[in-house]
C-alpha cells in the first residue's frame, strides 16, 4: 500500500499539486491533465485512504490544511490562503492594510 500511495499521490501524475510547504491538495485542472476519468482516480484514492485509515496504516501523503478543512465541511478563512500561496496572501494583506489606511485619508479629504 505504501508504494501505491507514494506513486498515486505524486504530483507528476497531475491529480495533486504541492504547496510551498510540500503539502498536497487536489489539482483543480486534473480533468485537463489526466482526462475525463480523473474523478474515478480520486474516488479510488479515497477508498485506498479509507482502507489505510480503517487498518491503522500510516501512508506517505500529507495534505494541506485548507484542503482538509474543506473535506471536513469547514469554510476556509483568509489566513488559510497563506498555506496555499504565501505571496498572494501577503499581497492581499497589503491591499487590506492600504484600504484601511486609505479610509482615514479619504475621510480627512471629504471633511475639507
Amino acid at each position: 500500500m505504501d508504494a501505491l500511495t507514494k506513486r498515486a499521490f505524486d504530483p507528476q501524475y497531475a491529480l495533486f499539486r504541492v504547496t510551498p510547504d510540500h503539502l498536497l491538495y487536489p489539482n483543480p485542472l486534473s480533468g485537463l491533465a489526466v482526462g475525463p476519468d480523473h474523478l474515478q482516480h480520486f474516488a479510488f484514492l479515497g477508498k485506498v485512504l479509507a482502507k489505510a485509515l480503517y487498518e491503522s496504516i500510516l501512508v506517505e501523503p500529507q495534505f494541506a490544511i485548507f484542503f482538509l478543512q474543506r473535506l471536513g465541511g469547514k469554510l476556509n478563512e483568509t489566513d488559510d490562503l497563506f498555506s496555499r500561496d504565501p505571496e498572494l496572501y501577503r499581497h492581499l494583506m497589503s491591499l487590506k492594510r492600504l484600504a484601511r489606511e486609505g479610509e482615514g485619508v479619504g475621510a480627512g479629504v471629504r471633511d475639507l
